[in-house]
């Protein structure tokens, strides 16, 4: 065996285990680490507005794409949601947890203006959404439930919708209606 041969045996080794290195390297990064995975982050608050005898809630929505690939958007709403005094009072503990019951009456679009949420990029939208009263004088809500919905469309090869959501409550104080 020559020099030549040995040189040409030691750059194959050398080759060999530059390849496993990159492989693991690469494995590391994108599978493991899920480098294109969709990550998004979604901030919400909300606060009762009073305009012309006309209770509105206005909702702030942060929405963040902290992944580093393009997101492009299907469906987005707000929700609102409502918990009488009654419900609220006499809500049912489970495992030592009261539990609310919560009727839905009214959502809105948002996000209309953007269809896709690029890597790295922050969305801010305020919106605002009338409260539909019951029909009672006594305005006797307890809270309203404040969720946003937002869903990224499948991907090519994946039947599922990913979704974010994020909620956050408006405790109210009661009112009475003048005649």
């Amino acid at each position: 065996m020559n020099w030549a041969d040995k040189a040409q045996g030691i750059a194959n080794i050398a080759q060999t285990a530059a390849i496993a290195v990159g492989g693991a390297w690469a494995y590391m990064r994108y599978v493991r680490g899920r480098t294109y995975h969709r990550r998004l982050e979604l901030q919400i608050g909300s606060e009762m507005v009073t305009v012309s005898d006309r209770h509105l809630l206005r909702v702030h929505l942060a929405i963040s794409n902290t992944g580093a690939a393009t997101l492009p958007l299907a469906a987005r709403r707000v929700t609102i949601a409502c918990a009488t005094r009654d419900l609220w009072h006499d809500a049912q503990t489970i495992g030592g947890a009261a539990v609310v019951l919560w009727r839905d009456i009214g959502w809105a679009p948002i996000l209309d203006a953007h269809a896709r949420i690029e890597a790295q990029e922050t969305i801010t939208e305020d919106t605002v959404v009338p409260v539909p009263l019951p029909p009672e004088q006594l305005v006797d809500i307890g809270a309203y439930r404040v969720s946003v919905s937002v869903s990224a469309t499948p991907r090519r090869w994946r039947r599922s919708t990913t979704t974010w959501d994020a909620q956050t409550v408006v405790l109210i104080t009661a009112t009475r209606l003048e005649e």
